[in-house]
């Protein structure tokens, strides 16, 4: 996150139960990446997710942003 700020990339926290996530603000980024609006998780825990993916992707979890 502290990376993506340092080059002004708006980054957010995701929490979901038992794991927390990073999320990146790109708006230009094509729409295959983007699960939620303008933002693309980069979940770097899931071994096999391709880039915006993450292993939560699907579930009905509740999500709480920060």
């Amino acid at each position: 996150a502290n990376l993506l700020q340092s080059i002004g990339v708006r980054t957010r926290f995701t929490f979901v139960p038992g794991h927390v996530y990073i999320e990146a603000y790109l708006p230009d980024a094509i729409w295959k990446y983007k699960d939620n609006g303008e933002w693309v998780a980069l979940d770097s825990t899931c071994e096999y997710c391709n880039f915006g993916d993450t292993s939560l992707k699907s579930s009905t979890k509740d999500r709480l942003y920060i």
